[in-house]
């Protein structure tokens, strides 16, 4: 059977509006350029991926258009490479749109060569990957910080257990002394300070997501002076740390912890900036009325309600800032350091936001740097608190089983129960309780039983324990919250819990109530 032969476009002519239809409806940008890279041709993908109209960018450079000042001479070094190498190359390199922005694009680079074998220049496809790469950069940085928050909520949990320690041994201690001793003051220093790293120890279990913040009444003096040792050994030998607090000072609600990180980190960052050659950072405490104009024009862009504040200035005559340095300061992982820091400040302005507190930051080239946070005021500060002594020994009758993988929390609890008239029983875990119970069961009064520990945890203890004796009162203890501990554990509720690290006399009184109650 005979055919007439379908009609065709000329070769040439076909070929032409095929390159011209792909040209045009490609998603990919398309660039032709000469050997000196000077641009040749430019799709309408191109115009939307970088923003230049083909009549802006045709017959330019395009080195010096479509890549950051910075890469230019990679640039130039790669189409060298180019021109003496005219191969089919693919590469990522950073591009600048014509807004300023910069993309992070992948090309795929061919040499055009005449009949000859001359070369003419090259054609790239270029995709867009900004977007691509920001995702996953986001999410390594999610599973970074996630590592992050579970490597501090293990050393919170670990260093709440050394605190509880610390505290209940000071506590025993003071129950001992007057407060003419000699010792007294240095036990109040010891007492002080572990509270202070308690305070931390929680702030490392928040932001592990295992712990809430405690807002209270403070005065921010106080907690400058009592973090006076931490802040004169975080700054350079050569700096000289002043302060200058006024006093009295009115409260401010606020989370001590975060408080501290803000201060240390303001410190040590004044300190840096000042380097070797030595100067001065300066901590500075004010209380003032700021009303609606002085707001405006003192912290504009920032929501804050006229009224009384309490001003904290960190100072410092380093080295300063320009105005592109300090617009970037707070972005995450922005820093001027060594590789590997840059959380500081980001994560201070969401504490200072998160306390609906304004901040400011008056810096110039070599004239040094001045953050000014403002607080918004509120109740008169608190007085300051001595340790309560733990209460005067009174007579309890009974049987408790203390279970702990930590010896000194174990020996604690002895010291701090058997004056009481208790007898104690030790298990290092849940194995040791487990085998316990079942020989001394019908005789234990109370059971004390810590929740994280090796080879049998107190969850499952708990649950082999109640199942044995559904009546025995069970105190819990962790490092970790409440909340945090007791999650999984519906339908098996103890009669307690007490969060490390716990204070002598608030395990004495815990333990006489829980007796009383089941007496």
């Amino acid at each position: 059977m005979h055919s007439e032969p379908l009609p065709s476009w000329p070769a040439a002519m076909d070929a032409y509006r095929r390159h011209r239809a792909f040209l045009e409806s490609t998603p990919l940008a398309v660039v032709d350029w000469n050997p000196e890279g000077v641009i040749l041709g430019w799709n309408p993908a191109a115009e939307r991926m970088f923003g230049y109209a083909a009549g802006e960018i045709l017959g330019q450079a395009g080195l010096e258009l479509l890549l950051p000042a910075a890469g230019r001479a990679w640039g130039l070094k790669r189409l060298e490479q180019m021109r003496e190498n005219p191969e089919p190359l693919n590469l990522s390199a950073q591009n600048l749109h014509k807004d300023g922005r910069i993309l992070e694009c992948d090309w795929h680079l061919s040499p055009l060569h005449d009949e000859d074998g001359g070369l003419l220049g090259f054609t790239a496809m270029v995709l867009d990957q900004t977007e691509r790469r920001q995702s996953e950069e986001a999410l390594r940085l999610a599973q970074k910080l996630e590592s992050l928050g579970v490597l501090a909520g293990g050393i919170a949990h670990d260093f709440n257990n050394l605190l509880t320690a610390i505290l209940g041994h000071v506590d025993l201690a003071l129950g001992k002394t007057d407060g003419s001793h000699p010792a007294t003051p240095h036990l109040n220093q010891i007492d002080a300070t572990a509270r202070r790293a308690a305070e931390l120890s929680r702030q490392m279990l928040a932001y592990s997501g295992r712990g809430p913040f405690h807002v209270s009444n403070l005065d921010l003096n106080r907690q400058v002076r009592e973090m006076a040792g931490l802040l004169s050994v975080s700054v350079a030998k050569k700096v000289v740390l002043e302060v200058d607090l006024e006093d009295p000072l009115p409260g401010v609600k606020a989370d001590a912890a975060q408080f501290q990180q803000v201060i240390l980190n303001l410190v040590t960052n004044a300190s840096e900036a000042i380097g070797e050659r030595g100067g001065r950072v300066c901590v500075r405490t004010r209380s003032l009325r700021l009303e609606t104009e002085d707001l405006a024009s003192e912290f504009p862009g920032q929501v804050l309600e006229p009224g009384h504040y309490v001003r904290l200035e960190v100072s410092d005559d380093g080295c300063g800032m320009d105005a592109e340095t300090i617009g970037r300061i707070f972005d995450p992982f922005f820093t001027t350091k060594f590789t590997g820091r840059g959380l500081g400040l980001s994560a201070m302005l969401g504490i200072v936001r998160g306390h609906r507190a304004g901040i400011r930051v008056d810096s110039r080239p070599g004239q040094g740097t001045t953050f000014i946070l403002i607080f918004p005021a509120g109740e008169e500060a608190p007085a300051e608190d001595a340790p309560a002594p733990p209460p005067a020994a009174h007579s309890l009758a009974g049987r408790v089983l203390v279970v702990d993988d930590e010896e000194i929390v174990r020996e604690l609890a002895c010291l701090a129960l058997e004056p009481l008239g208790l007898e104690v029983l030790l298990a290092q875990d849940g194995l040791e309780a487990v085998a316990t119970v079942e020989l001394h069961g019908h005789h234990l009064d109370l059971l004390l039983m810590d929740l994280t520990m090796p080879r049998m945890d107190g969850a499952e203890a708990f649950r082999i324990i109640r199942a044995l004796h559904p009546r025995l009162p069970v105190i819990l203890t962790s490092g970790y919250t409440e909340a945090e501990s007791l999650r999984g554990m519906e339908g098996l509720q103890p009669e307690a819990f007490l969060q490390k690290p716990f204070r002598v006399p608030d395990l004495q009184v815990e333990v006489g109530r829980m007796l009383a109650l089941h007496r």
